[in-house]
């Protein structure tokens, strides 16, 4: 059963493997808008990728088989308004600069790396509650799924500090709202 915890360090298993690639020694930071543009680059071959792994322990009608596609496209849509961002968190993760990279070289560079790794996270029993988190995100723009994502990566590596080869840099302070007057 995945239970919340199974789901952080699945998330956080995907972050880990991409940052895997990397031989830097310092700890990048990346920024919100780098770790969701990450997120929103990778979705779509994620999503494929554990869809082709849980078809066989999912029926038919599965969101996962059979409306797949169409969540896939509209998400992939997104992805070239979050290229820039993607660039530099993918060059904070190698450690190198890819100054001069075709950006549209880079989406499938990154995914080919990332895409298997995960679909070989989700084990079949795993399936039936991918599907329903896929349900429950189906509906929601692909920038919301990338901010839930990064905000679940941040709560994981801050219960274990120092596991991650990289951090989501702090947000600036949220003033707290003015007390409401009573009536």
């Amino acid at each position: 059963m995945m239970t919340g915890r199974h789901t952080i360090r699945t998330a956080a298993s995907l972050w880990l493997a991409l940052a895997a690639t990397t031989a830097q020694a310092a700890t990048p930071c990346l920024t919100q808008p780098e770790a969701e543009g990450l997120v929103i680059t990778l979705l779509p071959d994620m999503l494929d990728a554990v869809g082709q792994g849980c078809a066989a322990s999912l029926p038919p009608e599965a969101t996962l088989r059979a409306g797949l596609q169409p969540l896939v496209a509209r998400y992939r849509a997104d992805g070239p308004a979050v290229l820039p961002q993607t660039k530099t968190a993918f060059a904070k993760l190698i450690g190198q600069g890819v100054e001069g990279v075709d950006p549209d070289l880079m989406r499938p560079v990154i995914t080919a790396m990332i895409a298997p790794m995960l679909a070989k996270e989700i084990k079949p029993a795993d399936c039936p509650k991918v599907e329903r988190m896929v349900t429950l995100i189906g509906p929601l723009p692909a920038r919301n799924v990338a901010g839930i994502a990064v905000l679940l990566f941040t709560l994981g590596s801050d219960a274990k500090p120092g596991r991650s080869p990289f951090t989501i840099c702090p947000l600036p302070a949220i003033p707290p709202l003015p007390a409401m007057p009573r009536p």
